[in-house]
């Protein structure tokens, strides 16, 4: 459901965009054909020598480049990530550090005032980690987000159940997630059964 909200909100955006590259082309083949294509008007410009058909192709590709950057900016500039999107993204990011067993992917998903009942603080964290590494416990590891519930209050988003699964067995993982100068970060972390 959730998914058919973002593509909702970023409907309006891909039909304008659509809009300014249609009246754009218009634009375009107005003055082209106007200034260019027409054999009266060509005549006009050879007429007055060189410098006034390079100034019209000059000002031609102008217009060109910067209705590719309008074009542009406005199909990518107002498509702003929703914070359930930004959190996803983080989350992407700590679930690829634990399943690939890359401490550096998935410590910077970990904000410096991380703590949990586990682990008081970042660097604790990181031992208990490497220790699961180094013995085994995540080898062949996966990370299911099927039942996940992402509650986001004041800057702080809840996610639960992270299921994360590997040969040692399967643990449900509550994740707090706090909006730290505009990037999301886990800073709580709760395993059931430990």
């Amino acid at each position: 459901m959730n998914s058919l909200v973002i593509e909702s909100t970023r409907f309006p955006m891909m039909f304008y965009g659509h809009c300014f590259f249609s009246a754009g082309i218009y634009w375009y083949s107005i003055f082209s054909n106007r200034y260019i294509l027409n054999n009266r008007e060509q005549k006009k410009c050879v007429t007055h020598g060189r410098n006034t058909m390079k100034k019209i192709v000059l000002l031609n590709g102008l217009v060109m480049v910067l209705f590719a950057a309008l074009v542009t900016g406005c199909a990518t500039g107002g498509s702003g990530l929703s914070d359930e999107e930004m959190v996803r993204l983080q989350l992407d990011q700590w679930s690829q550090g634990l399943i690939e067993q890359d401490m550096d992917k998935f410590l910077a998903t970990i904000s410096e005032n991380f703590t949990a009942r586990q682990a008081p603080d970042k660097e604790t964290l990181a031992g208990f980690i490497e220790q699961a590494i180094e013995a085994g416990y995540l080898d062949e590891a996966e990370v299911s987000l099927e039942d996940a519930q992402f509650t986001i209050v004041d800057g702080v988003c809840s996610v639960y159940p992270v299921d994360l699964m590997s040969i040692a067995g399967s643990v449900a993982v509550e994740l707090t997630f706090t909006k730290e100068d505009g990037k999301w970060l886990v800073t709580g972390m709760d395993v059931d059964g430990l």
